[in-house]
């Protein structure tokens, strides 16, 4: 059952850090309602997993928000996300900064995010000051306990990856890719597995002097040891996943309007405190 109101469990004392407020901050509900998240899925593909680089240079001429069935097998999660009050330096220190207590992480989305853990040596690296912000969470393997609107949480394993080792490239600019995040994991779905390669850009809107974030979810694509990429799906699940998968464009889209709305004050009342 979904609980769109639920503001996520904390640890004891949490309410003591100075970001704790964020927590109670209610979380809006995305403008197009949720029509129009229910109506996402298009037998057609979207971007190839085979040119996933493209997103780094192709702007703001994109496909649309969508759960696209791909012709080779597997499925592709868009998700197109205004972000007027983001910049390029607030989003890498946010994802330098907010792995370091479940709090931050939960004020990120307080309905759906439950918690997140690292280990010690990945600790340290976040907090070396030597290393700038956008690389810190480089061979990262942060576990999550989350949900996507409000239901019961599940368990996820994100292996946060330097862009090259992927298939991207490594390099940042000021127009179609001022900020660039992305990963891998490999999803239980009981009956069988399938990896998921996860990828956020921060591009320049010059028309409105804006931004906007662009993510993307290959489910079904995964990256071998030989860095080759691979195709791994079973085909009578495609279609029922993608409807499944409709609830993560939402997902998208909430957590990422409320890191726009909270990170401008979050970052200038914290931006020092490690």
């Amino acid at each position: 059952m979904q609980d769109i109101n639920r503001i996520v469990p904390m640890y004891d004392g949490a309410e003591k850090k100075p970001y704790y407020k964020y927590l109670l901050m209610p979380i809006e509900q995305p403008p197009q309602g949720a029509e129009f998240f229910k109506n996402l899925v298009k037998k057609e593909s979207g971007l190839e997993f085979a040119d996933r680089q493209k997103m780094q240079t192709e702007g703001l001429d994109t496909i649309s928000d969508g759960v696209y069935i791909q012709n080779d097998g597997g499925i592709l999660i868009a998700a197109n996300v205004p972000a007027p009050d983001l910049t390029p330096e607030t989003l890498n220190w946010w994802f330098a900064w907010h792995f370091l207590d479940p709090l931050r992480y939960a004020i990120w989305d307080p309905n759906d995010h439950f918690d997140t853990i690292i280990s010690e040596k990945e600790r340290q690296r976040l907090l070396d000051q030597t290393i700038p912000y956008r690389e810190r969470p480089w061979g990262m393997n942060n576990s999550v306990k989350e949900s996507m609107n409000g239901e019961e949480p599940m368990d996820l394993n994100i292996y946060f990856k330097r862009p090259s080792d992927i298939g991207f490239s490594d390099q940042v600019n000021d127009s179609t890719c001022t900020a660039f995040f992305c990963g891998s994991a490999m999803q239980d779905f009981g009956t069988f597995k399938a990896p998921l390669t996860i990828a956020l850009v921060l591009v320049r809107d010059e028309k409105n002097a804006s931004y906007v974030i662009k993510e993307r979810f290959w489910l079904g694509y995964g990256i071998n040891d030989e860095g080759i990429g691979y195709t791994q799906f079973p085909t009578e699940w495609l279609e029922p996943f993608a409807e499944k998968f409709q609830s993560l464009a939402l997902h998208c889209h909430k957590e990422y309007r409320h890191l726009n709305k909270i990170l401008p004050s979050v970052y200038k009342e914290n931006k020092d405190n490690w």
